[in-house]
């Protein structure tokens, strides 16, 4: 830079002007009454940036991925006043310069992931002041994602809830590269997982007790920035049904009589007896049950009139076949399971007996196996001297002593 009196100056004006682009171009400052020039050597420009639309403002930028962000040229000048071609390079690596658009802009640029800096390059070409490269720094900051925990959500004790989570990103590569989800089924204001995995976006949990609970969820992204936490609440219900059915077919079968029914007596037997075993059958319409049901339990009662004179073990086996209270005898009696389903001590004096049949009524329900009912009988056959029980029947004349299946069932 150069200070000179105007009659200088004017001269050294002249000579600029009269070789062109042999200095390139000439500016001329009055600094403080002192007339300075100097000379410019190649072409100028600046990058500005903003939102889509404006406004612009100069560098540097920070942004949170997933924005857009829009890039002008400004302040372009030729010292020779010839034309400036303009290149951008969106994406420029500080190496190789690729022209991705051209002209003043604005041009556009998507940033989709973070954290990271990327460069935006200007390139300014003219044919007499040959190439300047300007370049302007962003920087994009990871965003957390959004959690989203579904609901509103209600259930019933003892059966389990599906929940159905989704989650967002700003950052498209972040939303293909997944999530971890987090789950706390029972937030009481204090975060503290109880499931997590990736992308584990409809688990179940089973609540225990009837309540009102509140399920949490957070997410993380793959960079590590966590959501904050989304809430649900969670309404658990008991509603369980109390269902008592009557016998619609029961009967006993006599080894020493092959070939008699007792379809139509009151009473049925379980006898262990060398060489006289009585069984008895018994089964019930489950047809008024919901195809929906779940049972929670299952009880088989018979009302022991006569019992052993000593304690004995009776079980119940699930039976395989099919077959008619009228017709069953000893000889063409049904099919049963070879492992009993439950067992239960004979009482001292007549009372109720019960077994727990709730795994072979789901069975049921489920279409597993086809309900024919249970089979009764002692557990030790072939005893000497025999024992002897006996148990109401759906014709016996105290109707409060016929058998009964006592169900207790949820319903979806």
């Amino acid at each position: 830079m150069l200070s000179l009196n105007k009659w200088a100056l004017a001269g050294i004006v002249a000579l600029a002007l009269g070789v062109g682009s042999g200095f390139g171009g000439v500016g001329v400052t009055d600094v403080e009454g002192q007339m300075r020039v100097h000379i410019r050597s190649g072409v100028e420009g600046s990058i500005k940036g903003g939102p889509v639309g404006g406004p612009y403002a100069a560098g540097p930028f920070l942004v949170g991925e997933g924005s857009t962000l829009a890039f002008v040229a400004c302040c372009v000048v030729d010292p020779t006043g010839g034309p400036v071609t303009m290149d951008w390079d969106l994406d420029y690596d500080g190496h190789e310069f690729v022209s991705r658009a051209s002209g003043p802009g604005p041009v556009t640029r998507l940033f989709r992931d973070g954290p990271g800096d990327y460069v935006v390059a200007l390139r300014l070409s003219s044919p007499n002041s040959g190439v300047t490269l300007v370049t302007q720094e962003v920087s994009v900051l990871n965003r957390p994602p959004v959690a989203n925990v579904g609901g509103p959500y209600s259930g019933r004790a003892t059966l389990p809830i599906v929940f159905a989570a989704s989650a967002t990103d700003p950052s498209d590569v972040d939303s293909t590269g997944g999530f971890n989800y987090e789950w706390d089924y029972e937030y009481n204001g204090t975060f503290a997982a109880d499931q997590s995995g990736a992308n584990l976006v409809s688990p179940s949990h089973t609540y225990a007790t009837p309540g009102t609970y509140t399920v949490a969820l957070r997410v993380t992204d793959k960079d590590g920035a966590t959501s904050a936490i989304a809430t649900a609440p969670v309404t658990v219900s008991t509603r369980t049904t109390l269902l008592t059915l009557n016998a619609s077919a029961d009967t006993w079968v006599d080894e020493d009589n092959k070939n008699n029914n007792h379809g139509s007596e009151p009473n049925m037997d379980v006898r262990s007896w060398s060489d006289n075993t009585r069984v008895s059958l018994v089964r019930f319409d489950t047809s008024s049950l919901p195809a929906s049901a779940t049972i929670v339990s299952a009880k088989l009662k018979l009302y022991a009139g006569v019992v052993p004179s000593v304690t004995r073990t009776y079980d119940v086996r699930r039976i395989m076949s099919n077959w008619a209270e009228s017709t069953s005898t000893w000889q063409n009696q049904p099919e049963k399971v070879g492992n009993y389903t439950s067992r239960a001590s004979t009482p001292a004096t007549p009372e109720w007996m019960t077994w727990d049949v709730t795994t072979d009524l789901q069975a049921f329900m489920n279409g597993i196996v086809n309900n024919y009912g249970w089979m009764v009988l002692d557990a030790t056959g072939g005893s000497s001297p025999a024992f002897y029980g006996s148990f109401g029947t759906r014709e016996c004349a105290t109707a409060s002593l016929r058998p009964v299946l006592e169900i207790t069932y949820l319903a979806q």
